[in-house]
């Protein structure tokens, strides 16, 4: 069976043969039948028998039957051949010459094997002829042919010879170039086979190395130039010439690269990949020491995109990092946070009960210094017991002053004192190796500031130059002078100076250079309240030369309120009920008010205060009472003390303004603080009472 395309090709090549063979014999017969006018019959029937077996069969191939076509054509004429034989000599007969001709001819149009079988054909005829050249049955002509005719007979021949020979050619060249064709598709094909191997081994390539960095990129260490050095040692493999290839990665002040990186290949054997986090730029870099010889570029198109893919990488990575870094930070300045929530209501309770001891000792000392009796080598003991006994309590305000947290409360106030108190507080808690210098310009203008606020910038700076100086120690100044409108508190050390590059950055929130020990807040808090006050603060450096920073505040005009001298003011006979749960303070706080001219009842049971007041509310003429009560706060019972009296005199004394304290000045109740001595206990009661 044939394909399509074959039996196409058959149909021409039957069409073209038989109209050739027409071509060739029509002439040829006629010129037999003028030069040989004795062959006139033969030539004649063998011209319209050629012509019209010629004409059927491409009616016959016309409508696709090429094969019966073909057969039937070299049928007929060996038929006509051999038929014409028997009055034409037999097997001398010119025309059985043929045979070679049709076995061609059979071979060209119906393949080999029915070449074969047609030249078996003939020669069984060829052999019968022979055989039968000496009977009766064939007959040998009278009137042989003419060399012109046989000349004209030979021609005919050969002309048919050379169409089967044209025929043939043209065949074997389509076929060589079919094979041709099929080769150079192969050929192509092993080509193509060839590059998508080596195409599917440079993705390979890459994809290794996005597995590699992603695995590398995924882990939960936090960033450091190790990241960096891993991604550029495995990043040259996967290059089309990993032999000659190089990388480099930066990002902000860091920079790693491979061991043959000199950065000065051509911009055509270079590529690079930026990228920009929230904290800075970077970019990825690979080149070529070699750029190879191509004509499509140094870099394929997936190695462009591969370069860009691990930039993404890398910068989400890092995006990743800075996030975890700035939650950590976040939960550190927390637990900070939460840490000073507690350790400022653990100064309230330290505050309350010291401040219990204190005015105990307080008020005893000066119910004692108050005694006739007294010696003078006595009365000197009791004047140093009140001297330590202020220290105690300057040193108990300092506490609860560092841990308040407090709405800012502005008014003009001296600096001097303020940066004092500062000073005494970083005394008490720097090591011994530290030497601290205050000194303060006479008459100073006040400025308009939050006390608690301006004593936090000078811990602040204080305590920042300590670090700086270090274990070595070294020597700490705070100035405060007049600079134009401002006052001007300078706080110098002598460390180890401040470079330009970080002094840009001193007061970013969270930056620090003291790693995990600190928190990156002390300055930024420094310059949020000079900032808030009007103010600005400067900082002057040299790198192992110490640092100093100016604060400087505006100055304002007036004058300064001072708290005005204590002196006693004694009772005229008023009943005082005094309430505290500390049995020892109770007794000397009634002795005091007596001495102080004051009738008191004291208790240290809120409940049994209560009671008693229910019980005759107009005998009291006013109540002193402890904030912090197991059983009944201050507040409240003088709540349940106004409800059983309105507008009762009501004082509670304590030395913590905590919220509740806060919320009791809100109603009209006045705060007495803790510790109090014979003085502030005198005018507060003749502050309260009508």
């Amino acid at each position: 069976m044939f394909t399509s395309e074959e039996h196409a090709q058959r149909s021409r090549l039957f069409r073209q043969l038989a109209i050739g063979m027409m071509a060739v014999a029509t002439p040829v017969l006629v010129l037999l039948m003028l030069v040989q006018p004795t062959q006139r019959v033969r030539a004649a029937a063998a011209l319209a028998a050629v012509t019209v077996l010629a004409l059927v069969l491409l009616a016959v191939n016309r409508r696709g039957h090429t094969r019966a076509a073909s057969i039937a054509l070299v049928a007929g004429l060996v038929t006509l051949v051999t038929a014409m034989s028997f009055a034409a000599g037999g097997i001398r007969s010119p025309g059985v010459t043929m045979f070679f001709i049709f076995v061609l001819m059979a071979g060209l149009l119906l393949g080999q094997r029915a070449g074969i079988v047609t030249a078996g054909i003939c020669a069984a005829i060829g052999l019968a002829l022979a055989l039968l050249s000496s009977s009766p049955i064939i007959t040998h002509p009278t009137v042989p042919y003419s060399p012109i005719a046989l000349w004209l007979l030979n021609t005919l021949y050969m002309g048919v010879v050379l169409i089967l020979l044209r025929l043939a050619t043209g065949a074997l060249a389509k076929a060589l170039g079919r094979a041709e064709s099929e080769i150079r598709v192969r050929q192509r094909a092993e080509l193509e086979r060839e590059h998508l191997v080596h195409d599917l081994g440079e993705r390979v390539k890459e994809l290794r190395l996005l597995h590699a960095a992603a695995r590398v990129l995924q882990e939960t260490r936090p960033f450091d130039r190790s990241v960096l050095e891993e991604l550029v040692v495995m990043m040259p493999a996967a290059w089309q010439h990993p032999d000659s290839c190089e990388a480099r990665i930066e990002y902000r002040d860091t920079a790693v690269a491979t061991p043959g990186w000199h950065g000065a290949a051509s911009s055509t054997a270079k590529l690079s990949a930026p990228f920009t986090t929230s904290a800075g730029q970077g970019v990825v870099e690979v080149m070529y020491r070699d750029e190879p010889r191509t004509t499509t570029g140094a870099f394929l198109k997936e190695e462009r995109l591969l370069i860009d893919s691990i930039a993404e990488m890398l910068a989400a990575y890092l995006e990743h990092d800075i996030a975890e870094r700035q939650r950590s930070q976040l939960e550190k300045q927390l637990r900070q946070s939460q840490q000073m929530e507690s350790l400022g209501t653990l100064a309230g309770g330290i505050a309350h009960d010291f401040n219990n001891l204190l005015t105990a000792i307080g008020s005893n000392t000066d119910l004692a210094l108050t005694e006739a009796s007294l010696t003078p080598p006595v009365k000197e003991h009791l004047a140093e017991v009140r001297k330590a006994h202020a220290r105690a309590t300057d040193l108990v305000k300092r506490i609860l002053l560092f841990s308040r947290r407090q709405e800012s409360d502005r008014k003009p106030i001296a600096l001097a004192p303020v940066v004092d108190e500062a000073v005494k507080l970083l005394r008490a808690s720097f090591p011994a190796m530290i030497d601290i210098h205050f000194s303060a310009e006479p008459d100073l203008p006040a400025v308009l500031a939050d006390a608690s606020q301006i004593h936090q910038v000078i811990m602040n700076l204080g305590t920042n130059a300590a670090h700086a100086m270090g274990t070595r120690g070294g020597v700490l100044r705070i100035n405060l002078d007049r600079a134009g409108p401002h006052v001007r508190v300078s706080v110098s050390d002598t460390g180890t100076g401040v470079s330009p590059e970080i002094r840009a950055r001193l007061f970013e929130p969270f930056f620090t250079t003291k790693g995990t020990a600190g928190t990156g807040l002390g300055l930024s808090v420094a310059h949020g309240i000079v900032t808030d006050h009007d103010g600005a603060i400067t900082v002057d450096s040299t790198v192992g030369q110490g640092s100093t920073f100016h604060v400087d505040l505006p100055a304002v005009e007036g004058d300064v309120t001072h708290a005005p001298a204590e002196n006693v003011v004694l009772g005229h006979g008023e009943h005082i009920m005094y309430v505290d749960d500390e049995e020892a303070l109770v007794l000397v706080m009634t002795r005091l008010l007596k001495r102080l001219g004051y009738r008191s009842t004291g208790y240290s049971d809120a409940d049994d205060a209560l009671q008693a007041f229910r019980t005759n509310p107009q005998e009291f003429d006013a109540v002193i009472t402890d904030m912090a009560m197991p059983k009944m706060s201050g507040a409240r019972l003088a709540e349940e003390l106004r409800a059983v009296r309105p507008g009762v005199p009501v004082a509670i004394a304590s030395g913590y303004e905590g919220p509740e304290m806060e919320a009791a000045g809100r109603t009209g109740i006045t705060r007495i603080a803790k510790p109090m001595s014979m003085e502030s206990l005198s005018q507060a009661l003749r502050t309260l009472l009508p």
